[in-house]
């Protein structure tokens, strides 16, 4: 519990499936145990972690999703066995490729990220920092001002310069970010819709140089249907673009490699 920082993801399993989802509102404290009819055996003095806690609207069983990422977790103090059971423990660390993953899978990750940000103790910098992170998750503010500046009011990749139909993208996935991160230009790309649902879901990614890469689950036809362009490429790449864009395609790459052991 001593790792865990303040904007952490945490998600709760109970019978056989994860159910919530909770933000650490801050560092952990020693405290008191807080009910003192609990069993005898738990020590009367330990850590609290204050958390933000949503139920997910859908729980995401574990045979639905542990055998894809069985070769991902850690190979010690693991919350899965190699079997693919769970481990009887009460805190594991996760990587953050499966953690995204565990995003993608409950289709509310973002929202509910967004919904504990808001409801959390006001970050370093008080109330002020907390707005232009709000306004950044939801794609207004400065983040998007600093990306419509930096890409001239054109998409990255179409160069489309009609500003009601571009968003304000994150590079790094919103939720493994830390709060300069959420407000860095350097860790956003300005897209059209449809670019930017499909790197948002991990279907293309680009490479160094800029040219997309299309995940093999999304062909080249279903790209073009979609309105992606197969032969695309950022207008751009400026080297303080280049770490973000390493990071996406580490999850895009850890993504594929899912897609292909579920075949």
């Amino acid at each position: 519990m001593t790792l865990v920082q303040p904007g952490d993801l945490i998600f709760s399993g109970v019978d056989n499936a994860v159910r919530a989802l909770s933000q650490a509102s801050n560092v952990a404290y020693e405290a008191p145990r807080p009910d003192p009819r609990d069993e005898a055996h738990w020590q009367a003095d330990g850590w609290r972690l204050d958390v933000v806690y949503t139920d997910l609207p859908t729980p995401l069983f574990y045979d639905r999703w542990v055998p894809s990422v069985a070769d991902e977790l850690p190979a010690k103090h693991s919350p899965f066995t190699t079997a693919g059971r769970p481990n009887q423990g009460y805190l594991f660390g996760l990587p953050i490729a499966i953690g995204e993953y565990l995003l993608v899978l409950s289709g509310a990750g973002g929202d509910i990220a967004q919904r504990a940000i808001v409801d959390a103790p006001p970050p370093t910098g008080g109330e002020t920092v907390r707005d232009a992170i709000v306004k950044a998750r939801v794609g207004q503010g400065q983040f998007r001002k600093d990306l419509i500046d930096r890409w001239g009011g054109r998409c990255a990749v179409t160069g489309l310069d009609r500003l009601e139909l571009l968003r304000a993208s994150h590079i790094k996935p919103w939720t493994s970010c830390d709060n300069i991160e959420r407000l860095d230009s350097n860790n956003g790309l300005l897209l059209s819709a449809a670019y930017d649902a499909a790197f948002d879901a991990l279907l293309i990614s680009f490479a160094s140089d800029g040219a997309i890469v299309l995940a093999p689950d999304f062909s080249s036809s279903l790209a073009v249907k979609a309105g992606i362009d197969p032969s695309a490429r950022l207008a751009q790449v400026p080297p303080s673009l280049k770490p973000f864009l390493e990071i996406h395609r580490r999850l895009f790459e850890a993504r594929v490699r899912r897609q292909e052991r579920v075949r």
